[in-house]
């Protein structure tokens, strides 16, 4: 049987483990949330040098259509 000093121990014990879990859960929200930031921030910046490079390689085209002509 249980004595009441166990259950005592057993009761804290668990509200310490509830308490690690709930600041556990909140620091992986926020590592969560900041690794969703950045990967919006390089998709942004993946189209943005996708359309300097196709920019870039267009006027390279026109410049060698230029000269042939």
């Amino acid at each position: 049987m249980i004595e009441l000093n166990d259950l005592e121990r057993l009761k804290q014990l668990n509200k310490v483990t509830r308490v690690c879990a709930k600041k556990n859960n909140e620091c992986t929200e926020k590592v969560i949330q900041g690794l969703i930031t950045q990967v919006d921030m390089l998709q942004k910046q993946k189209k943005f040098l996708q359309k300097k490079l196709r920019e870039a390689c267009n006027d390279a085209k026109t410049k060698k259509t230029t000269k042939i002509q």
